[in-house]
């Protein structure tokens, strides 16, 4: 999502002279996110699906993904829910129950990942524990 926004605001201020208000509407923001799929040259019927987080300049009948389904009218409109998904996490970490509950899933799987430690485990379960994702839940 981060790459999106610096993309769409690089683009947009190319779009319009210094010192003019960039209005984003969702149209706008579709017409954006298109150049710039095109200027990296990736065909648009290849287009399945466009992720987004579900906000109005988005999904309106005049947003963005309705103006990008245009050209590619391939891609289906999906809501991602990571962003939720991370700020619900991140606010209940704050519960010592929940932190203290991580804490012991964290060492059972580093007490488990060493080699002799783990093959026993592969034997037994059938196959190996998944890793927890630390990018982003703090």
């Amino acid at each position: 999502m981060e790459i999106t926004v610096i993309i769409v605001k690089r683009v947009a201020k190319s779009l319009h002279p210094a010192g003019t208000e960039v209005s984003l509407t969702g149209k706008t923001l579709g017409r954006i996110i298109l150049r710039k799929l095109k200027s990296l040259e990736l065909s648009l019927d290849d287009c399945m699906g466009i992720g987004t987080g579900g906000c109005s300049v988005m999904i309106s009948e005049k947003g963005a993904v309705k103006e990008i389904q245009k050209e590619a009218s391939n891609a289906a409109m999906t809501l991602y829910y990571s962003h939720k998904l991370n700020n619900v996490i991140s606010q209940s970490s704050k519960v010592n129950i929940i932190e203290n509950t991580v804490d012991v899933m964290k060492e059972v799987i580093s007490f488990l990942s060493f080699p002799k430690r783990s093959k026993f485990l592969r034997q037994f379960l059938g196959h190996k524990l998944a890793q927890l994702c630390n990018t982003r839940w703090v």
